[in-house]
């Protein structure tokens, strides 16, 4: 008689569960179920390389003139394409000085999308355009989870920065800031979420993020208690204050008075340092 034992296998269901739950957001948006299929070319020998715009252009960023960036030529066609499938093309401005001042990057929380009101962030993003001149300030505004190259961005920014971010954006920002070797000016976190069996950014315990040491100043505004989706504050904080618990809701830190004006007065702050 054979000593077999259960095959133990995670709670699939439950994590599944939980980012329907954290996809729910941004008005009155359904959730989206997303399901794995087969793409038409599986079978295909030859692989098909997406087109994919140049990553200035997709954030509308601009110059000092307020001309919008070019966009980066294709590169000519070769024999072989499976070669250049996963190349990225480097934009014009990767190495230039030409963008405005102060670079602000807001991560919106799962279920939004980059042109959706981020529950409420846009009209803070608005704000922040209408206060300033375009050669002051450039705003981009995205989903946690775009693949649209803002690492290099940032990295290669030559101005001051600020990242902000809710919910699962709020774990990108820290993740953004942690990749990049440039100086960070501002992180402004938002009930920040950490993405599941991502536990990189978190102290051993578990218990709080820890601060990426190229970031100068940080706040993070939480819900404390344990209330999901749990959110956790930040260690090795750069000043006394930077964790500022709050008893409102998860979606609701996106549209709140006192956050709208904390990111408002930042970036003015930055901007005219």
């Amino acid at each position: 008689m054979s000593d077999r034992r259960p095959l133990l296998l995670p709670a699939v269901p439950a994590l599944l569960v939980s980012l329907a739950v954290l996809s729910t957001g941004c008005g009155s948006r359904p959730a989206t179920v997303i399901q794995t299929t087969t793409p038409q070319y599986a079978s295909v020998s030859e692989p098909v390389t997406p087109r994919v715009p140049p990553i200035g252009a997709r954030h509308g960023l601009r110059a000092f003139d307020g001309r919008a960036v070019p966009a980066t030529p294709a590169a000519p066609a070769t024999a072989n394409r499976a070669a250049k499938a996963d190349t990225v093309p480097t934009p014009a401005y990767a190495s230039s000085s030409s963008l405005p001042g102060t670079l602000v990057v807001f991560n919106y929380g799962a279920g939004c999308s980059a042109t959706s009101a981020g529950n409420g962030l846009r009209d803070v993003a608005d704000a922040i355009k209408k206060r300033f001149a375009h050669n002051m300030v450039n705003v981009i505004t995205r989903a946690w989870n775009d693949d649209d190259g803002i690492e290099q961005i940032v990295q290669n920014h030559r101005g001051p920065v600020v990242l902000i971010g809710h919910s699962f954006g709020g774990w990108k920002t820290l993740d953004l800031a942690s990749r990049v070797t440039r100086k960070v000016d501002s992180m402004i976190l938002l009930d920040p979420v950490p993405l599941p069996f991502h536990t990189a950014l978190m102290s051993k315990d578990g218990s709080h993020f820890k601060q990426p040491t190229n970031v100068v100043n940080s706040v993070c505004f939480y819900r404390p208690g344990g209330v999901f989706p749990t959110a956790y504050p930040i260690a090795n904080a750069s000043m006394v204050g930077d964790n500022r618990p709050r008893d409102i809701g998860h979606s609701d830190f996106c549209s709140n008075a006192e956050v709208a004006q904390h990111i408002l007065s930042t970036c003015q702050q930055v901007v005219l340092r």
